[in-house]
């Protein structure tokens, strides 16, 4: 929640239409909380590894299909 939060701060305060001094020092805060507390989200990150199995396996059956069609 603290990444996501610093994030979501972050985010809402660079649409300000001006910026004093105050407003970057917390901006720059939020920036370094969301980099110092990123990596949680690096145990859910199996989406390329899995897509990347998943193709080897669709172009293998691929293959072994068409191999069945010239038999």
């Amino acid at each position: 929640m603290k990444c996501v939060s610093a994030l979501v701060d972050y985010s809402l305060m660079a649409q300000y239409r001006s910026h004093t001094p105050d407003i970057l020092s917390y901006m720059e805060s939020y920036l370094q909380t969301f980099h110092g507390t990123k990596d949680i989200f690096l145990k859910f990150r199996t989406l390329k590894a899995t897509l990347t199995r998943a193709d080897r396996q669709d172009q293998a059956l691929r293959e072994l299909m068409a191999d069945q069609r010239g038999k």
